[in-house]
C-alpha cells in the first residue's frame, strides 16, 4: 500500500493504492479525504477520476462541517442526552477538576476551561 499527498485540485486529499478493481473517494469523519485505487491505476487517471468527484467532495465536505459544527455541544451549550436535547451550564473555574453534574433541567459541566479536557470528560460520561 503507498499513500501520498496530492494538492493539485483544489481539495487536499491522500491517496491509497491498493490491490482492488474500483477506485472510490471517501471523506472521514475528521474530513481527511482519502482516494483508494487500483495498484495500476496511472496518476493522470487517478487526477481525472478526482477531478470528476471534485464537486461532490466539496458538498460532501460542506455538509460534514455543518454538521459537525451544530453538533457541537460547547458551541451550541446544548447536547442530545437519551434522546432529548439538554441545555448546558458550562461553568469556568480556574484550577478545577472537569465534572458533569447531570440535573432535571439540564447539564452542568465544571471545567478549567481547556476544551480538550471538557471533551475527554464528556466521552468519558
Amino acid at each position: 500500500m503507498n499513500d501520498t499527498t496530492n494538492r493539485r485540485v483544489s481539495v487536499d486529499y491522500v491517496i491509497m493504492r491498493q490491490s482492488r478493481k474500483t477506485a472510490a473517494i471517501k471523506v472521514e469523519k475528521d474530513l481527511k479525504v482519502v482516494v483508494k485505487v487500483p495498484l495500476f491505476m496511472k496518476d493522470s487517471e487517478v487526477q481525472d477520476f478526482i477531478l470528476k468527484y471534485e464537486d461532490w467532495v466539496k458538498e460532501t465536505l460542506n455538509k460534514k462541517q455543518s454538521i459537525k459544527k451544530n453538533n457541537d455541544w460547547i458551541l451550541n451549550k446544548k447536547i442530545m442526552y437519551l434522546g432529548e436535547y439538554k441545555e448546558i451550564d458550562i461553568q469556568v473555574v480556574p484550577y478545577a477538576k472537569e465534572l458533569i453534574i447531570l440535573k432535571n433541567q439540564g447539564i452542568k459541566v465544571i471545567t478549567s476551561g481547556d476544551e480538550k479536557l471538557m471533551r475527554k470528560a464528556w466521552k468519558i460520561f
